[in-house]
């Protein structure tokens, strides 16, 4: 078994059974692949769905329903659960491209590098309806950043995407997601950057392909966006030991947050007033997207921030 695609979902039937449909028709053979689901504990009649599909026996699929605890766990349990060399790690919102796999697998034979992963593109599906907003939220927006991409041989950790990359099972060997993650923000990153000192080299193909079918409004967005920022002070509070690694990703991340918390404060504050500012909001819309953006973000990282202070 070449492949293994994994698929964590949660309440998302409709767009994962869209999914699982398309990967029929993968230019790869479908014996030299699996696919496994692993349900989080969706309500929302998930379960009844995939075991439907499941009788249509169109190709080699696995499905597991389990008690809700996040999505580190689930692609925990599905690499411990699949047979294949490589792991794909796909989203339950993407739609995988005809020749994703193949497109995957091309890298692979092409580099025959120890340690290398594949990085593949989510582009917008064509059924999402695509205004000023959500050109905003990507590519240059605050979701997936592949215009960043310098050099296509060595991505970096910090493009570790799991909505679209694809991992040795040698490489990953005995490294898991952090379970202490309860969101789908960070884990990932954080997976990539443990694999980047191990010596990993993240390809990136943008013929490996999946639409991403997920619609942003703004408020959906700006709860995502205080979620991730809760989910960077996890990230960041795992490194407290070692403050060079802990201020490089601050750095990164979350610039503004020096001094004590201080800065945080401040930024925090000055985001909420220039968000809330009504000339601005109607006159450049995309700067009272960007200062709502930065004003849920620091809000989570505050929330995390007393969280772990009680702990």
């Amino acid at each position: 078994m070449k492949f293994s695609v994994i698929i964590p979902t949660y309440n998302r039937c409709a767009t994962l059974m869209e999914t699982l449909s398309a990967i029929e028709f993968q230019t790869f053979s479908k014996n030299e692949f699996e696919v496994i689901v692993v349900d989080d504990g969706s309500a929302d009649g998930t379960r009844v769905a995939v075991e439907n599909f499941l009788k249509k026996n169109l190709f080699n699929i696995k499905y597991f329903f389990r008690q809700h605890e996040g999505p580190a766990q689930a692609r925990n349990f599905g690499i411990d659960n699949s047979r294949g060399e490589i792991i794909l790690f796909c989203g339950d919102d993407t739609i995988p491209d005809s020749r994703l796999i193949e497109n995957h697998n091309v890298v692979y034979q092409r580099e025959k590098e120890d340690k290398m992963a594949v990085l593949g593109i989510a582009l917008w599906d064509k059924t999402v309806l695509i205004g000023d907003f959500m050109r905003f939220v990507a590519s240059a927006g605050p979701q997936f950043h592949f215009n960043n991409i310098k050099n296509i041989n060595n991505v970096g950790w910090d493009h570790f995407y799991t909505c679209n990359i694809s991992i040795p099972r040698s490489v990953i060997g005995d490294l898991r997601f952090d379970v202490n993650y309860p969101y789908a923000a960070f884990e990932d990153i954080d997976f990539g950057w443990l694999l980047a000192r191990r010596g990993l080299k993240l390809f990136f193909n943008r013929q490996a392909i999946v639409h991403h079918k997920h619609f942003y409004e703004p408020a959906s967005l700006y709860q995502r966006m205080f979620l991730i920022g809760k989910s960077f002070v996890i990230f960041s509070h795992r490194y407290q030991k070692n403050k060079f690694d802990q201020w490089r990703l601050k750095i990164k991340y979350a610039p503004f947050d020096f001094f004590f918390g201080t800065g945080l404060v401040i930024f925090n504050f000055f985001s909420r007033q220039l968000a809330g500012w009504a000339w601005l909001k109607k006159n450049n819309q995309r700067w009272h997207w960007f200062f709502n953006v930065c004003y849920y973000y620091s809000s989570g990282m505050k929330e995390q921030y007393a969280i772990n202070k009680k702990l």
